[in-house]
Order: structure tokens, then C-alpha cells, then sequence
């Protein structure tokens, strides 16, 4: 179960999950760019007779396996790496997108204020100059916006509990 200390944190974290979220989406455009096969093997180019010089490019067959080797376990690494950084932006976008939607939800007021105070970064202040209420009703109101949240995400969290399909229509009512 939420409380709305949870939805408070969520909503706190909103700037740095939007701010995560465009990281990982320029990191995903540079996987591909990371480590190309030629950054590999170039370096391991290393003369095969002892010391003696040898023509550009020829390589020895134990280096060219043990390039081939580290070729192979490079594009593990990368793919492990974009793997990651999916799964971590999918969460991240899961999260600031139900977080939009269900502050579109709310009564309007309430919804002003969400956006003034967490989407925006305004202060308790400058929210009340913006909406032309006094700093108290903005509490009030965000404090009603965290209540209706925390029944949101709660009536989430009661459907994705095990329980039979009777059973997932009941926080709405009969």
C-alpha cells in the first residue's frame, strides 16, 4: 500500500526522473557508437615474428583469436549495457507517466497545483501568485491532490494483487 508520503517522494523525484530519462535516451543514441570492431582489433595488430618488423595489419593467429574473443565479449558487454539502460529508462518513464496521468485526473485545482509545484519546480509562493490564492489554500489543495493520488496508486497496487477478476472491481464500488 501507498501512503501519501510515498506519493509525496514520487512526486519530489519528478525533475530528476524527467532529467534521468533524457540522460538514458541520449545514452541509448551512443551505444551503437560506443566501441566499434576496428577499436578493438586495430590495437591487437602486434608484429608476429619475435620483434622484427612486420607489414601494417598483419596480426598472429593467437592475437587474432584472442581479438575475436574480446570482439565477442565486447558485444555482450554493449548489449548488457543497452539492455540496462532500457530497463532502467522504461521504469523511469513508467513512473513520470503515470504520474502525469493521474495528475490529469484530479479535480482541476488540485491539478494546477501538482503541476505548478512538482512538475514545474515552483515554490508554495510563486504557485499562489500564479493560481491568485493565498499560500495556505495551495496547501490545502495539494494536500487533498496528495490524498486523491495516494487512493489512485492504491487502488494500482489492489488491482496488480493476486485476487480473482470479481474481486479487482471493488475499490471502484458496486
Amino acid at each position: 500500500m501507498y501512503t501519501a508520503k510515498d506519493i509525496l517522494n514520487m512526486l519530489k523525484n519528478y525533475g530528476a526522473a524527467s532529467h534521468a530519462i533524457k540522460q538514458l535516451e541520449f545514452e541509448l543514441s551512443q551505444a551503437s557508437v560506443m566501441i566499434t570492431d576496428d577499436d578493438i582489433i586495430y590495437p591487437l595488430a602486434l608484429p608476429c615474428n619475435h620483434g622484427e618488423p612486420v607489414s601494417s595489419g598483419r596480426v598472429s593467429d593467437l592475437t587474432f583469436d584472442a581479438a575475436i574473443r574480446y570482439k565477442d565479449e565486447a558485444a555482450h558487454t554493449r548489449t548488457s549495457f543497452v539492455i540496462t539502460l532500457q530497463r532502467e529508462l522504461t521504469g523511469l518513464k513508467l513512473v513520470v507517466l503515470r504520474l502525469e496521468q493521474y495528475a490529469s485526473l484530479l479535480a482541476d485545482d488540485q491539478e494546477a497545483v501538482v503541476r505548478l509545484l512538482y512538475f514545474e519546480g515552483c515554490t508554495m509562493e510563486k504557485a499562489a501568485e500564479h493560481l491568485n490564492i493565498t499560500t495556505k489554500a495551495v496547501g490545502l489543495r495539494r494536500n487533498k491532490a496528495l490524498a486523491a493520488l495516494t487512493a489512485m496508486y492504491n487502488r494500482l497496487h489492489m488491482l496488480s494483487a493476486e485476487s480473482t477478476p470479481e474481486d479487482k472491481t471493488a475499490p471502484w464500488g458496486p
